[in-house]
């Protein structure tokens, strides 16, 4: 086993993994693969799809959003950093120094922020 044999694993995996997340109505990730001389190991996660049409990342931010002061409505709600502009996507409060994760709209990528960046939106509901 090597490591273009484990990426093209994957890819693999992710194909034959689309029927089942319909079959079971769950999201399913590929986490991380590790691979020796002979052997391949794979990490999965599975997770049942709220029933109400709203994302696991909006249940979850509705969850956890009374304990930094914010409302359900203020998933997705835009906030700035660095002159960056973010959609609020998830709260994680296990996490003290960066418990705050935003979207970017332009790379789709998902950054992680200090609670520091919540003064504006906080300030929009007064």
């Amino acid at each position: 086993m090597n490591r273009q044999t484990a990426k093209a694993f994957r890819e693999d995996l992710n194909k034959a993994l689309a029927s089942l997340k319909t079959k079971y109505e769950a999201e399913i990730k590929v986490g991380a693969i590790t691979f020796g001389n002979s052997n391949l190991k794979v990490k999965l996660d599975l997770t049942e799809k709220p029933k109400d049409g709203k994302s696991i990342e909006q249940v979850e931010f509705e969850k956890n959003c009374w304990k930094f002061g914010l409302k359900a409505e203020d998933y997705g709600k835009s906030f700035y950093s660095q002159g960056e502009m973010y959609s609020l996507t998830a709260l994680k409060p296990r996490s003290p120094r960066f418990p705050v994760v935003g979207k970017s709209p332009f790379t789709g990528k998902s950054y992680k922020f200090t609670h520091l960046v919540l003064k504006d939106i906080l300030s929009e509901g007064e």
